[in-house]
């Protein structure tokens, strides 16, 4: 076995070394419609380039004839130094995100329920959404979409318990169930809500009156 062949068989045991401890403090994630799997592949990516480069630099540095071989182990110890703090680095920083995004869904599971109102101001009515909504945008006179701090389920649930309550009159159509607020005189053509990395979202379709 000649010597480019081991070095490339060492680098890719740190490589899969790096990437098996990257996975094993990341909690081994897998799923692929998960945010902590794709920092893990960002990661991993990372961590395989940095080995790469390293492994070049260090191939580079010993191709040159160096009349001190005291200077060649100091650029070494140097090099080992600089992949210690760079790896240090990586794994404090996604410890660090891995606590921010756990904070994040730990936090968006304590909201209460609960309702407000939104204010068209066009149509002089007011909408009856989840509490803790801030409005987003409002889009074509018939689109508004809200962020919220709440866990994506509880929005669901709450923006369903709101459509079947008291004040909506619930009609079949042929493009599905819309809710008509007799109150305010609107109707809630439909909605989605939305799973995102910081903060939450619904949209909600609606017009002036009763339609379908």
């Amino acid at each position: 076995m000649n010597k480019d062949n081991s070095k490339i068989i060492i680098s890719s045991g740190i490589i899969i070394f790096l990437i098996l401890i990257t996975w094993t403090v990341m909690g081994w994630p897998l799923n692929i419609t998960d945010i902590t799997f794709w920092i893990f592949i960002f990661v991993s990516f990372f961590e395989a380039i940095l080995v790469v480069v390293v492994n070049e630099i260090l191939k580079s540095k010993l191709k040159k004839k160096k009349k001190d071989n005291k200077k060649i182990q100091k650029i070494n110890n140097v090099l080992l130094i600089t992949i210690f703090i760079l790896g240090s680095l990586i794994i404090l920083s996604l410890s660090g995100i891995i606590w921010m995004f756990d904070q994040i869904n730990q936090y968006s599971k304590i909201y209460p329920d609960g309702t407000m109102t939104y204010e068209l101001e066009d149509y002089d009515k007011e909408l009856i959404i989840p509490s803790y909504s801030i409005i987003e945008g409002e889009y074509w006179d018939e689109l508004i979409v809200f962020k919220s701090p709440k866990d994506a389920d509880q929005l669901e649930n709450e923006l369903s318990t709101i459509l079947n309550s008291s004040p909506f009159i619930k009609y079949e159509t042929e493009n599905g169930s819309v809710y008509y607020n007799r109150d305010e005189d609107y109707t809630i053509t439909s909605y989605e809500v939305h799973k995102n990395l910081f903060m939450n979202s619904f949209n909600l379709v609606y017009c002036d009156g009763l339609c379908d």
